[in-house]
């Protein structure tokens, strides 16, 4: 379990998260998606993605995968679905 502490307000937990392995829950998807409607214009090119750390942003939402999880779900997506907007127009 990973705790991440607020040290301005004498170290209260702010979150915990949990890293999983295995099978994506539909919660996990879900938020996978949401990043990915939200955040649609980091994925256009390689160069764009690693500039904006778009896979550790990706970890912080979901939460509960951690950054190379979610990078290897994206191209498992993409490997079905093309591209990031046809993965968000298929499964909305």
């Amino acid at each position: 379990m990973k705790k991440e502490y607020d040290y301005e307000n004498q170290g209260a937990i702010l979150t915990e998260t949990i890293q999983r392995f295995g099978k994506w829950t539909l919660r996990e998807n879900m938020r996978y998606l949401l990043f990915l409607e939200e955040f649609i214009h980091l994925f256009k090119d390689e160069e764009t993605r690693k500039k904006n750390q778009v896979f550790s942003r990706m970890m912080k939402f979901i939460r509960s995968r951690k950054t190379s999880q979610c990078k290897s779900h994206h191209q498992k997506m993409l490997k079905i679905y093309k591209t990031s907007e046809s993965i968000i127009e298929h499964l909305s």
